[in-house]
């Protein structure tokens, strides 16, 4: 968003769009999301088996 505001703000034959906008707010949502998912599912690889009863799951 800042860059989106300087681009506004001091014209340099570039324009700022509110597609810009949204659409970098959405693809660092979506980074996010991957990002945690990745790292959810590298922990639960990575755990050990827990011990429940003397029955390992």
């Amino acid at each position: 968003m800042f860059i989106e505001v300087i681009q506004y703000s001091f014209p340099m034959g570039r324009s700022a769009d509110i597609d810009d906008l949204l659409l970098n707010t959405f693809g660092a949502l979506l980074g996010t999301i991957t990002w945690k998912l990745f790292i959810f599912s590298n922990k639960t690889l990575n755990s050990k088996p827990t011990e429940r009863n003397n029955v390992i799951f």
